[in-house]
């Protein structure tokens, strides 16, 4: 993204402005050139678009770090390779395995019960929560219709209990159907 603008062929679409800074900022803007390797224009440039996209409610990494960062901090969460978490759902000597299905419907009551809890009554923002985490992507087919794609189809038998216990803790009626191997299609009456 820098080099494009190093690389524009018109030089006179850019526009040149001064800025005055508080000594504590302008610190800042050092430490960042420093450590990025960047030039002052650049580190300008940066931060007002990463401040635009923030303002008007685009999606931002930094903001989505954050909450990763606050949710493995704070204990309650933890990171497991996909693959590993596939082998313990596939696990054939695994007897307990079907006892899961009930724990997924529990931990998405829980969670559902979690959600309300802070004030998140919100389908869409509860589904951005969890996209967040990585369980999946999902994309608004309609008002009240969604579509979670997964990264692996035996993630889909859990989120489907899962999502069910949520859905009773936070009194939604839904319908969740199996589309595929990957893929997963809620309804909201």
């Amino acid at each position: 993204m820098i080099e494009s603008y190093e690389n524009m062929s018109e030089r006179n679409t850019f526009k040149r402005i001064s800025v005055l800074l508080d000594k504590k900022t302008f610190e800042a803007l050092n430490k960042l050139m420093q450590r990025k390797h960047l030039k002052i224009s650049d580190v300008v440039r940066l931060s007002i678009m990463h401040y635009f996209q923030h303002e008007v409610g685009e999606k931002s990494n930094l903001d989505e770090l954050e909450k990763i960062a606050q949710q493995l901090t704070d204990g309650s969460h933890l990171v497991i390779d996909l693959e590993t978490l596939i082998a313990l759902l596939n696990e054939p000597n695994n007897k307990k395995l079907d006892r899961l299905w009930e724990i997924a419907e529990r931990d998405g009551f829980k969670q559902g019960t979690y959600y309300k809890s802070i004030g998140i009554n919100d389908f869409v923002e509860i589904l951005r929560q969890m996209e967040l985490k990585n369980w999946f992507k999902f994309r608004m087919e309609t008002e009240n219709c969604y579509l979670l794609i997964l990264p692996a189809p035996e993630l889909q038998k859990y989120l489907k209990h899962f999502i069910k216990g949520l859905s009773e803790a936070l009194n939604i009626k839904m319908k969740v159907k199996e589309i595929g191997e990957r893929n997963l299609i809620i309804r909201v009456d």
